[in-house]
């Protein structure tokens, strides 16, 4: 005060002067303006981050779909040949051209039609998981496919033992062996892909303790409230 009453300055004069008021106002847009600014790149990272998590979840789902159509024609073809087949194996008729056989040949047979049918199932109720792609519609297609995926690892045996044992085998024997070690591989590579959600849930739907509306349920069940006596 002492200063600006020797320089001969009214400190009230220059409060209310308007070149400072005109400043004030100039920082006050600019902070508004850097706020904004601010706001903007915060929602961008964010829907970037959400827009990441998505494209990541929609990943094992895009590549499962073609691998359970894929899987669902080999399944047909095995059951096909197979059947035609065991068919033959029963009736004695192993001298047909396409036919042939060993002694590992009616275990491998049957084995493969079971592991044919359990796959067909399971990729039916796999396309209905691929459709929702729901934590509560992964339980039905993890089950199924899991007892499909075991039942063609059994039969993955068999074919290996069919192999081994030699002898002449006709061309439906052999294309149901390399079916089955095919599907051996792919079945497996799609129980992977569907529970990827296992592994986060930017991968995918998992198992986790949810009601449908989102909210959490608690570890021991839902809290019952119990009347007084």
């Amino acid at each position: 005060m002492h200063c600006l009453t020797a320089l001969h300055v009214d400190p009230i004069h220059l409060i209310t002067s308007p070149r400072l008021t005109i400043h004030s106002h100039s920082l006050l847009s600019l902070l508004k303006i850097f706020r904004l600014k601010s706001a903007n790149l915060l929602g961008l990272s964010a829907s970037s981050t959400v827009l990441s998590d998505l494209t990541m979840a929609t990943v094992g789902r895009n590549i499962a779909a073609p691998l359970l159509f894929l899987n669902l024609i080999m399944y047909f073809i095995v059951l096909g040949f197979a059947s035609w087949c065991f068919n033959r194996f029963i009736d004695g008729q192993t001298a047909h051209p396409s036919m042939g056989g060993n002694g590992a040949t009616g275990f491998f047979l049957t084995i493969s039609i079971l592991a044919a049918v359990a796959g067909i199932v399971s990729k039916l109720a796999g396309g209905g998981h691929i459709r929702s792609w729901r934590s509560d519609s992964l339980a039905e297609a993890g089950s199924s496919s899991l007892i499909a995926w075991a039942l063609t690892a059994l039969a993955f045996g068999f074919a290996c033992k069919h192999i081994n044992i030699g002898g002449w085998r006709g061309w439906r024997l052999r294309v149901i062996e390399a079916l089955i070690i095919i599907l051996t591989l792919t079945e497996l590579l799609y129980v992977c892909l569907i529970h990827a959600g296992l592994f986060g849930s930017r991968y995918g739907p998992g198992y986790r303790d949810t009601e449908y509306e989102g909210q959490p349920v608690p570890k021991g069940g839902p809290a019952v409230t119990g009347s007084r006596v």
